[in-house]
């Protein structure tokens, strides 16, 4: 009984793994393409979630299109956030610089690339998001992921 132990283990792993794959219904391709569109940028992709949800119906969205829905506007609103603070801290720091006698245009140029740098990583993640959405796959995005799995009911 002891040496066929592993044996029945891997056989309930392997049922319980085929059970969860069965029951993993793909979304359907409307649902990917808005799930998709809710990573579009300027806000754009909150309206479009916000349309289907109120033309679909609250009851019809599911767990896919609601973690979507959600990690995008929530990607969408730390963007702007961060983006906006880094300008305001951006000018500070110009103005800091500036009176240490650095040019201002040095001093410009360097805090723009810091700024520049945090734009393109959001909309990187913004274009993961929207590829692994088409896929019709959750995409996992470190800390934004496991906030939205928590918050989803």
């Amino acid at each position: 009984m002891i040496e066929t132990f592993p044996v029945i283990s891997k056989v309930i792993q392997t049922i319980i793994l085929l059970m969860a794959w069965i029951k993993n219904e793909q979304p359907e391709i409307l649902e990917k393409l808005v799930s998709a569109a809710t990573y579009l940028p300027c806000w754009i992709g909150f309206g479009i979630g916000i349309l289907f949800i109120l033309f679909k119906g609250k009851g019809h969205s599911n767990r896919f299109f609601r973690f979507n829905f959600y990690q995008g506007a929530l990607l969408g609103l730390l963007g702007s956030v961060i983006v906006m603070g880094m300008s305001y801290l951006v000018g500070l720091l110009q103005g800091i610089l500036g009176m240490t006698g650095l040019s201002m245009s040095e001093a410009g140029e360097a805090s723009g690339y810091v700024l520049w740098s945090f734009t393109v990583a959001f909309w990187l993640l913004d274009l993961y998001g929207f590829v692994f959405a088409l896929l019709g796959k959750f995409a996992e995005i470190p800390f934004i992921s496991d906030v939205i799995r928590q918050n989803i009911r």
